[in-house]
């Protein structure tokens, strides 16, 4: 799960129209640079999930890919004159691990709202 920090200010400055832009902007990112996704699901106003079945990549790397994709999407816009980031928190579930999809979901919210 992740959050893209700074589209509040996104909406401030430029309209709430041009955060919707950059939102689906970030989704075109997310989809052509993580295709080994199983599911990319916008989860709030700017949190995402991505839902990965079998990672081909260590975790710390796919954060850092993130980062790195939204990085250089705000060197290369001309769309916003502010950048937006990524926050991003991990969390693993297996099949018969005792841990509902649920409580995993709300454990890694929470890691980002402490992040905030």
């Amino acid at each position: 799960m992740f959050d893209l920090s700074g589209l509040r200010k996104v909406n401030s400055r430029h309209s709430h129209l041009t955060g919707d832009e950059v939102l689906l902007k970030v989704v075109g990112l997310l989809k052509e640079s993580f295709q080994s996704a199983d599911l990319i699901v916008r989860y709030g106003g700017d949190e995402f999930l991505l839902v990965f079945p079998d990672p081909e990549e260590p975790v710390d790397e796919l954060k850092n890919r993130l980062a790195d994709v939204v990085n250089r999407w705000n060197r290369e816009t001309d769309l916003i004159s502010v950048e937006v980031g990524i926050n991003a928190a991990v969390s693993t579930w297996e099949h018969g691990q005792g841990k509902e999809v649920k409580g995993l979901l709300l454990e890694v919210e929470k890691r980002i709202s402490s992040r905030s």
